[in-house]
């Protein structure tokens, strides 16, 4: 027995000195640590791309690597990573080190990016300097590259703009572009022209398969938000000019249609002109703070509309030094004086009906948080004017509306709701939750369906801890047939059919009993919805066990992991 008390005198000299050994972390010891940034995986799923990029300094290293094999190739500070559709290039942007970058401001010159183009059939190199952007076209055929300004002090943002030909290696260089974008196939370019001294400004099309370019419009004007359908054949934007003495563009929404590859003839663009509308609000703007967007059936755009202002005189600007409230404000002063900036810039949506040029303004001062949904002529309205002054609930409530934006006409959905779950990607239902049940507002019908109510899981999230309603655990996922919402419980997905009562549990209770949480994963970032009838990819968390992974299921069949361990 004399035994222990020495062996005990061992052991504690021992944890004596590893605890020496050890010492606490430090503010120096921080700035060594680095995190991943940059991350990518190729379409084709071959190549993957990171950087390390430590807490303090300039010296993040980027690395392109093979997915079975090494590392290929490296460089400096890059940024804005993206791959080719067909995963034949790889394009990034490289900052200057921060050396060369403090001796350029020190000389007061640009310090601009500059673009590396890798080919990795190749793992080749193409280096283009003072590169503002870029992009590549859906099709993989061709990358455009906007050039950095000159000048910083140039008021026109007009530069060099390269079209690349990634199959044939032919390049074009295109004078004054500010804004620049491919339709969806590739075929075409769409670009906006903004000169010194407005000269040539305008909106052009240019067929890259027959190298033909269309001056669409041109003129004195500036020309702002390009904006493309899905299909790839209607393209819209604005132009106008600030009128004297006044803040905002007067801009006109134009707007071309049957535009393809090869065509001999253009489409004569049509025009909506604010101040010929009788329906037009007064004293207000299309806005150029917006960016237009066509609806899928390419029927209609969403634009925002703003109130014109007069332009105060620097002389007439009386300078404050109070902040001036009233205790009956909507908006705290503090949220307000937060928001300041935010506001100047903010639109209220609207739609243009293209066919008749029917105006409808969604978004008002009082009806405001409107969300749409290109695939649907339904919006909803989100309205917290009745509950933004009381003191006694917490900001957040709101009653949703319908708004039929071929008409403008409104109905109330539901009113005092907290939890807005917003429009399904088919556009046939709002969602909300109350205590946990989820509805279903269906826009046609007209009638609202508790869905959890065909079942007896709650999907209530318990052990969220902010004194406010407590939310469900969220929506999974949607099919692509219309028929399926998926809604997530604390560990396993369940399917509610939507034309029947039917309810699956589609990870077959394993969540549960194994206490693993599971959510699906949609890995194409373009796709909404999911295809039931293949198997879906899970993520998995062990909440004891704190593993990981990957599950993958067949609706109907018991989940099968494909990797699920202690480290991923």
């Amino acid at each position: 027995m004399r035994l222990l008390p020495l062996t005990l005198f061992f052991v504690f000299c021992f944890l004596s000195l590893s605890a020496q050994d050890k010492r606490a972390l430090t503010l120096e010891d921080y700035k060594e640590w680095s995190r991943i940034t940059n991350t990518a995986i190729s379409p084709d799923g071959q190549w993957a791309t990171y950087s390390y990029k430590p807490n303090e300094g300039d010296t993040a290293t980027f690395f392109i690597h093979e997915i079975k094999g090494d590392t290929v190739y490296s460089a400096w500070n890059a940024k804005r990573v993206n791959f080719s559709n067909d995963s034949k290039w790889l394009a990034f942007l490289v900052d200057p080190m921060e050396t060369k970058a403090k001796a350029l401001k020190k000389q007061k010159k640009p310090v601009n990016s500059a673009l590396y183009l890798y080919n990795i059939t190749t793992q080749s190199v193409d280096t283009i300097k003072d590169v503002q952007s870029y992009i590549f076209s859906e099709a993989s055929n061709y990358i455009a590259i906007k050039k950095a300004k000159s000048d910083p002090d140039a008021k026109h943002k007009g530069t060099d703009l390269i079209i690349k030909d990634l199959n044939g290696g032919a390049i074009v260089n295109i004078g004054n572009v500010s804004e620049y974008d491919f339709n969806e196939t590739g075929s075409l370019l769409g670009y906006l022209v903004d000169a010194e001294g407005d000269g040539g400004n305008g909106i052009y099309v240019k067929d890259l398969d027959g190298h033909r370019t269309w001056p669409v419009h041109t003129g004195m004007d500036t020309y702002h938000q390009l904006s493309w359908n899905e299909a790839g054949d209607q393209l819209a934007v604005l132009f106008g000019t600030i009128p004297d003495g006044k803040m905002q563009h007067e801009n006109t929404l134009l707007w071309l249609t049957k535009l393809s590859a090869g065509m001999d003839v253009l489409t004569a663009p049509q025009t909506y002109i604010t101040d010929k509308m009788a329906v037009f609000p007064e004293d207000h703007v299309i806005s150029e703070y917006r960016q237009p967007e066509w609806n899928e059936a390419g029927t209609q755009l969403f634009i925002g509309i703003k109130k014109q202002q007069d332009k105060i005189e620097k002389d007439d600007e009386l300078e404050a030094n109070v902040d001036v409230w009233h205790w009956k404000d909507e908006v705290v002063q503090s949220r307000q004086m937060i928001t300041a900036n935010r506001d100047r810039k903010s639109t209220y949506i609207s739609v243009l009906n293209i066919t008749d040029k029917r105006f409808v303004q969604l978004e008002t001062e009082d009806m405001t948080g409107v969300s749409t949904n290109e695939k649907t002529p339904w919006a909803v309205a989100s309205v917290d004017t009745t509950y933004r002054a009381n003191p006694n609930r917490p900001q957040g409530f709101a009653d949703l509306y319908r708004i039929d934006t071929r008409n403008g006409n409104t109905s109330l959905i539901a009113k005092d709701v907290y939890r807005n779950m917003g429009i399904s990607p088919m556009g046939d239902y709002a969602i909300y939750s109350r205590d946990g049940a989820v509805m279903l507002y269906h826009f046609e019908k007209g009638e609202t369906t508790n869905i959890t109510a065909k079942s007896d899981v709650s999907f209530l999230n318990k052990e969220f801890d902010r004194p406010v309603e407590k939310p469900t655990y969220g929506i999974g996922g949607w099919s692509s047939d219309g028929n399926w919402i998926m809604l997530n419980n604390k560990y396993d997905i369940y399917a509610f059919a939507l034309n029947s009562d039917e309810v699956i549990n589609v990870t077959q209770g394993i969540g549960k009993k194994e206490s693993i949480r599971f959510r699906l994963v949609q890995l194409d970032p373009e796709e909404e919805t999911l295809n039931v009838d293949e198997p879906l990819l899970l993520r998995s968390y062990g909440e004891w066990t704190k593993q990981s992974g990957y599950y993958e299921v067949t609706v109907g069949k018991k989940p099968k992991a494909l990797r699920y361990t202690d480290k991923m």
